[in-house]
This record gives C-alpha cells, structure tokens and sequence, in this order.
C-alpha cells in the first residue's frame, strides 16, 4: 500500500458520509517516506484538545536538554504548591500525581458551562493545587488539572506565555504555519455535539488543550516527531517518547493520543521506527470511532473495515437503562449485566475509583443522551452524552450481539 495522497483519501472517506445527521466537516493526513499527504477539509482549522498535551510534554523535555529544569522537580519550585510541593514535574507529565481530573476549584471558575475552561486562571490552578487531595501516588490517572499546572510550570520556567512559548519552540520549527491557540478569528471548522452546533472552547490556562490546527499543521508535527529538525529538538523528543512516555500514550512500538473538546474529536498515531503517522481531525465530538480507524490504519488495515457499522436503536435503550446504575453506584446491578470476565475486573473498588476520578467533580448528573449506535463484528457500541451542572461527559457502553452483555466501559 502507497503510503500517500491515496491512502489519506481512504482515510477520510471513511467518515465522509452517513455517520452523522449534519454535514460534516473532517481532516486527515498521513505521513511516510514519501513526505505529508493530507485530504478533506484540509484548508480548516480544528481544535485538536489534548493532543496538545504532548506538545506540553515536549516544552517541559526542552527545559530539560536545556538544563533549566528536570524531571525530578518539585512543583514546588515553580508553583505554590501548599501541601502538595512535593509533586513532580516527571508525576504530572506521566498523569501519576495522584491529582484528581479537575482542579477542586474548577467549578467556582465555570462562567458558561459549554465553555468550561475559559476562566480558569492560574490563581484558580495554583489554589487549587494546594487544595487538592492525591489518592493513588503513582499509579496512572488521568489528569486535565495536571497538565494545566505543566502548561503553567514551562511558563514560569521559560520566563514567556505559552502561547508565544510553543511557537516559537515547536510551530515555527516543526512548519505549522498556521496553528494557533483558540480564541481567535480564522477559517475555523464548526464543531457538533449530539448533532447539534457548539461554540469553540478557550483555554485561559492553555497546557491540556486549547491548540487549532490544520490537518497539514498536524501532519508536520507528526513529522517533527518521527524526524525532529534540530538536535536540541531531537534529544526532547527522545525523551518524550521513550519510557516513561511523557504525554503520550503507546501503541504497539509507537504513541498515540487522542483529543475531545465541545464540538471535535481528533485522534495522531505515529509509528516513529517505520517513519510513519496518520491522524484525522472531525468536527464533532462523538465521533471517537476514529481512533480505532487511525490506529488500525497505522497497522496496515483498511480503515473501512474499521469503522463500526449502524445497527438498530434497541441498544441505545438498553445503555440508556443502565445510566442510573452507574449515577447511583448501584455496581452489584451494575455487574449482573456484564460478562463474567469482565464483572470480575470491575469490582466495586474500581468502579468507584473510576467514576471518582472522571465524573463525580463535574457536578449533578442532568441527563444522557445516545449519540451514536453501531456494530463492529460481534459487538455492539453506544456512545452516551452525558450532561452534568458543570463540564459534560461522554460514555462508551459495548455488548456481545449475541446476549447483550455488558463487556467494555469507558467514561471520560
């Protein structure tokens, strides 16, 4: 297989049509021997969300080949950090600081709730890092708070804001030439939820999110990885990308991360020992069947093959139905709906951790609504929108065709 134009084109005509009720507006491109291919919308500029937390790991890698900072310090030395100095820069960049997802003073910092982190300031960071309660030092938990604090430490480290920092370090380098932090005026895509259009989200505090790119912005970046253009650049991209991975997450030999805001869904998957990279970017954030597309295609599958396929709307009510048990932690029912492999992993223990950590700060639970119903060989995936007082949720319930069991959950 061409590793080129042609194969980004099947990677975005995959999604083209039929999986949203709305015109959607995608990106996608792949990066091989052969340079940058990109196809769809490419002319479009789409919130990436947290794959910006990688390019936040390469900031704080630089410090370090810099010598400015190391992996070793305490927050404590860039932040106020009451309590909880004691924290890394290696625990935050790894999302094992125990922190929670939210800053226990995210909520007070909410002005419009579908735009969620437009006010949080580093006051609102800083108190509530001395604040918050860890529980699980060292274990891996996903943290967005942890990485408004990194984004707020290679601040203070490089002595200029972010927004000026990461351009000048890794835009104008890598050649995104046209990505920027949100908030302002531009060829922007219009972003969807539950079918319905959703404004743009800000980053006061930018470090987890608030990057737009182009798919050809994002390409370029792929290739800085997989081909960094400066030593300095080359040995913190080495860092970044070999264990413990910084901001990245594995995929096989390579790394990978996704990104979700209000209104897109992106998903970057590099292979750095085969120089090769795919991503795609959609304006609508319950398209998250595309990592599996990505992903697979990085494999070598036809990313077709990968897409789940629509099935009828008795499986949207079946996961609708188990919404209260997991809002009330009523886990034994919970469990009684799952296969016996999984039932045994998710003990009460777990599933209260997980929800704890996801769901419980971003205040009462509203409503849930299916967002999308499909089937991909012998099981069958729906995808919940959660609504909450303050920042929503999504939820990803999978069952065996066969007997409707419960066999995978996902909430974030």
């Amino acid at each position: 297989m061409r590793w080129g134009v042609e194969v980004a084109n099947e990677l975005v005509d995959a999604f083209r049509d039929g999986w949203v009720d709305h015109p959607l507006q995608l990106a996608g491109a792949v990066v091989g021997s052969d340079g940058i291919a990109t196809a769809g919308d490419t002319d479009l500029l789409f919130e990436i969300g947290s794959i910006t937390k990688t390019m936040t790991a390469t900031l704080l890698a630089l410090a370090v080949v810099d010598g400015t900072a190391a992996l070793d310090d305490p927050v404590s030395r860039w932040l106020d950090a009451g309590p909880n100095g004691d924290i890394t820069l290696l625990q935050l960049a790894t999302h094992t600081s125990g922190l929670p997802r939210l800053a226990p003073t995210h909520q007070e910092a909410v002005a419009d709730p579908e735009d969620p982190y437009a006010a949080f300031a580093a006051a609102h960071a800083e108190a509530g890092l001395r604040e918050a309660e860890r529980s699980d030092i060292g274990s891996q938990a996903y943290s967005n708070f942890g990485f408004q604090l990194l984004g707020l430490v290679v601040e203070r480290i490089a002595g200029v804001p972010y927004d000026e920092l990461i351009r000048r370090e890794l835009f104008d380098p890598f050649g995104m030439t046209t990505a920027r932090m949100t908030g302002f005026d531009g060829p922007q895509a219009q972003g969807f939820r539950s079918s319905t259009p959703v404004g743009h989200w800000h980053l006061l505090l930018p470090g987890p999110g608030g990057v737009e790119a182009t798919a050809a912005d994002l390409a370029a970046y792929a290739a800085g990885v997989v081909a960094p253009p400066t030593d300095r650049l080359r040995a913190a991209v080495a860092l970044t990308s070999a264990a413990p991975l910084l901001g990245w997450a594995a995929l096989g030999d390579g790394i990978w991360h996704n990104g979700g805001t209000g209104g897109f869904h992106a998903m970057l998957a590099i292979d750095p020992a085969e120089h090769r990279a795919a991503l795609l970017l959609v304006a609508d954030t319950d398209l998250d069947a595309i990592d599996n597309a990505v992903a697979g295609l990085l494999r070598g599958e036809d990313p077709k093959e990968l897409r789940p396929m629509p099935v009828d709307g008795r499986w949207g009510d079946l996961a609708l139905g188990l919404v209260p048990l997991l809002v009330e932690r009523r886990w034994p029912e919970l469990r009684s709906t799952m296969s016996t492999e999984v039932g045994e992993v998710l003990t009460d223990e777990r599933l209260d951790g997980g929800w704890d950590a996801v769901m419980v700060q971003r205040g009462g639970f509203q409503g849930a609504t299916v967002t999308r119903v499909a089937r991909n060989g012998a099981v069958v995936t729906v995808a919940l929108a959660l609504t909450f007082d303050d920042e929503p949720g999504v939820a990803t319930l999978s069952f065996t065709a066969e007997d409707d069991r419960l066999v995978g959950l996902h909430i974030a």
